[in-house]
This record gives structure tokens, C-alpha cells and sequence, in this order.
């Protein structure tokens, strides 16, 4: 299933699937934990926002139109292939307050992005500048490969 963070149908599927993780969730490969992805996922709102700053990544097929237009197909991402740019820093989980607490921010940021007007554009570290509807659709596919690589 493919959906785009814009729409209000999509961020309320991403948020039901955010409700099903917990503090024993485990990863089905890669080596984050539940509290890192879930924090990975809010650093790319931030990016999104503008409140985070990440360097541009050198992958030069990435910033291809065919390196963006697969990335953002329907093709499932390869498992544990592209590390986070910088440096992921080790969470231990303090318990369901906390996640409760990060799953709050992610739909926050959600539901602020989609009331950002549609001439909104953004750097991303692999892709340079993104427009809205770009970052839409790779919102949900990014949000949907991390789901899916906790369970849920």
C-alpha cells in the first residue's frame, strides 16, 4: 500500500501503526531500537520543518531523476542498505510515557506539515531541494519501511 503524508487518510494510517509499537518492539533487521526510529523519524519531520539541519550526503545517484523517481515508487526500499546521515546516538527506552511522548511529537509534525502550503520546498541530505508533494510521498514510503521494520 502506498499513501502521501499530505493527505489526511495516510497520516491517520501512519499514526495507528505509530499506536502499535511499544518499549518491547524489536527490529526485524537494522540496528536501531524502537526509541531511535522513532527519533529518526521525528529528525526527518525536522529537516522537513526546517529546525534540523543535516549535510548534504554524497550518492550522487540519489540526486538523479531516476535515483528520486525509484526512491519514491513503489518499490520497496532494500533492508538495512542506507545508514542515517550522521551519527545515531544509542536511546535506552524508559517505558511507555516516553514513547508516548515521541509518538506525540511524530503526529504533531504530521499534522503541521500537511497545513504547510503546497510551494513548500525543503533540502534533503540524498535528494537536494523537495517540494511538498515530494516529501509527501517520501514521508509516508520512509515511515512505512521503519513501521514495517518494527511490526507494525
Amino acid at each position: 500500500m502506498t499513501g502521501n503524508a499530505i493527505h489526511e487518510k495516510s497520516r491517520k494510517r501512519l499514526n495507528a501503526r505509530l499506536q502499535n509499537l511499544n518499549p518491547e518492539s524489536r527490529a526485524l533487521w537494522g540496528r536501531m531500537n524502537v526509541l531511535e526510529m522513532l527519533h529518526h523519524l521525528s529528525d526527518q519531520m525536522d529537516v522537513i520543518h526546517g529546525d534540523l539541519q543535516v549535510p548534504p550526503v554524497s550518492i550522487p545517484f540519489m540526486r538523479t531523476r531516476l535515483g528520486r523517481f525509484l526512491s519514491l515508487s513503489r518499490i520497496p526500499w532494500p533492508r538495512g542498505m542506507i545508514r542515517t546521515p550522521g551519527k545515531m546516538l544509542k536511546r535506552e527506552i524508559h517505558g511507555e510515557a516516553e514513547l508516548n511522548a515521541i509518538r506525540e511529537q511524530i503526529s504533531e509534525s504530521l499534522e503541521r506539515f500537511s497545513l504547510l502550503p503546497a510551494t513548500h520546498a525543503a533540502d534533503h541530505p540524498f535528494f537536494g531541494s523537495m517540494d511538498k508533494a515530494a516529501w509527501g510521498r517520501l514521508t509516508w514510503k520512509h515511515f512505512d519501511h521503519h513501521l514495517r521494520q518494527f511490526g507494525a
